[in-house]
């Protein structure tokens, strides 16, 4: 009956130059392998590798057992595990082996429920994948999610189990998830996509930017819009009633942080309103509401007279300012003519003095003698309306003429010895 002394597994045979005893034999599925076995049997043995007959490659005799190399099938690291080599001779029951093989191979068929997740902003996605790999992998997300991966050995030792999770805090956490998986004997690329799909965020900043007493602009922000196209509804009543009027927003495009505006008219004078802007998709809609109050509708006629009554003030004002002008530009110009007669009588009284003095100081020819014009005493008094000058002979025997109008003084009568 055969007896199995040794065995070994190699891609070049002078892997086996030193027969090894033990039972455990790794290798990539890429490479051609063989089976040495050195077995005591005569005549010669079958090997069978898990009931499947082996095809012999050669072999040869040596010092009271041959070895035999024997072709091992493609296999694949799923393959991977216990085997069992038998060899027969026809005597007896044979004798059996067990060896374990692990087979290598860099990751693949990576599975999951979905690569394509549909959900919604605020929501956290347990990502949840399996993958064949030899040995154990490492796994990498290509973009940042601020969770790590965790690898759990499935059912086999060649299967595993990959999980992680990524939050959706905003719109920009939707899109394609890159996922890196390697092992010593290499790496693949994988991704996991997320989809919105959610009712659209409700319109942001909802706020009035103008109103009048029959109308109102309002203004917002747009949202996420969930995925799907998304329209703007408004809805507006007064406050006292349960009536709503409807207006639809027409665009072609409406992208997140667009501004939206929006004029309500036909509106009623001094009234509270509510307004509600919908956001509105596929999937449902959200809303943002406020109210306002239109302002007071002012009384034309009132206006008017208020209008007449304030342009009447007003030319009463610029009238008396006038009048005040008048009355001061007349009494600056009465003040100056004033000051320049006063200095204009001055002169002329000045100059009427000098003159009548020139006038008595002239000596009738042949009065020489009785008068002495270096001893004349001039006498004056002066008043504002007459000025009288007089000469007057400091000699006893001369006495006063009065003078006539032309001013001369009549002197025939000294000659004539009066």
């Amino acid at each position: 009956s055969p007896e199995i002394k040794e065995t070994c597994l190699f891609d070049d045979q002078s892997q086996c130059n030193r027969l090894n005893t033990t039972n455990n034999f790794n290798f990539s599925e890429d490479v051609n392998v063989s089976l040495l076995l050195r077995i005591d049997s005569n005549p010669d043995p079958k090997v069978m590798l898990n009931s499947s007959f082996l095809a012999i490659q050669n072999s040869t005799k040596g010092n009271g057992y041959i070895e035999y190399i024997y072709i091992l099938p493609h296999l694949k690291c799923e393959d991977s595990g216990e085997f069992t080599i038998r060899a027969i001779n026809g005597i007896a029951n044979g004798d059996t082996k067990k060896v374990n093989l692990t087979i290598l191979c860099k990751p693949r068929n990576v599975t999951t429920e979905s690569r394509k997740i549909e959900t919604k902003v605020g929501s956290a996605e347990n990502i949840v994948m399996y993958v064949v790999s030899s040995p154990l992998p490492t796994v990498e997300w290509c973009r940042v999610t601020g969770f790590d991966w965790i690898v759990n050995t499935d059912i086999y030792d060649y299967r595993y189990e990959i999980m992680s999770e990524i939050q959706v805090r905003s719109e920009l956490d939707f899109g394609v998830y890159g996922i890196t998986i390697c092992n010593q004997e290499g790496c693949i690329d994988d991704n996991i996509t997320l989809k919105p799909r959610d009712k659209p965020e409700a319109p942001q900043n909802l706020s009035v930017e103008s109103v009048t007493f029959v109308s109102v602009n309002l203004s917002w922000i747009a949202g996420f819009n969930g995925g799907y196209n998304q329209t703007f509804k408004v809805l507006f009543k007064t406050t006292d009633t349960d009536i709503w009027n409807t207006t639809t927003i027409h665009t072609h495009e409406i992208k997140t942080g667009s501004v939206m505006h929006v004029t309500l008219d036909q509106l009623k004078p001094d009234t509270s309103y509510e307004v509600m802007v919908l956001s509105t998709n596929i999937h449902g809609n959200r809303n943002a509401s406020l109210e306002f109050k239109t302002k007071v509708k002012l009384d034309l006629s009132s206006s008017s007279k208020l209008a007449s009554n304030s342009w009447l003030v007003a030319i009463c004002i610029g009238c008396v300012i006038s009048i005040l002008l008048v009355v001061i530009i007349i009494l600056l110009v009465f003040k100056n003519k004033t000051q320049k007669d006063k200095r204009n009588d001055s002169s002329a009284l000045d100059n009427r003095a000098l003159t009548s003095t020139n006038d008595h100081s002239e000596i009738v020819p042949g009065m020489e003698r009785y008068v002495d014009m270096p001893t004349l005493k001039r006498a004056s008094s002066t008043h504002e309306d007459n000025s009288l000058v007089h000469v007057v002979p400091e000699t006893s025997n001369i006495r006063e003429t009065p003078t006539d109008e032309g001013g001369l003084v009549n002197m025939a009568g000294l000659r004539n010895g009066k």
